[in-house]
C-alpha cells in the first residue's frame, strides 16, 4: 500500500503501546478450573470423524495438551455434563 509522501511513514509509532489493557483479564476461579477440567476429560465423547480429523491433520482440526482444537476454538464434545 503506498502513501503520500506528506503522510507518516508509521515507522515505531506503535512502540510502548499495549492492545490488551490489564484490567480485561481476570483470574480464573474454581469453577472455572473444574470447567476445563471436565472438556479435557471429556475427550472420549469426540465423534469419531473428530479423531479421524486429528489423524488425518485435517486443516483446522489438532490437539494441545489435553484439548482439541478447531479453527483455534476449543471443541467441546457433546457430553451431557457440558
Amino acid at each position: 500500500m503506498s502513501r503520500r509522501p506528506d503522510h507518516s511513514q508509521g515507522k515505531s509509532d506503535n512502540e510502548d503501546q499495549m492492545m490488551l489493557k490489564k484490567e480485561w483479564f481476570r483470574n480464573i476461579t474454581t469453577q472455572e478450573r473444574e470447567f476445563w477440567k471436565e472438556i479435557e476429560e471429556a475427550k472420549e465423547f469426540a465423534e469419531e470423524e473428530v479423531w479421524e480429523a486429528i489423524t488425518r491433520s485435517e486443516e483446522g482440526w489438532r490437539r494441545e495438551g489435553k484439548v482439541i482444537l478447531w479453527k483455534e476454538r476449543i471443541y467441546v464434545p457433546d457430553s451431557a455434563t457440558l
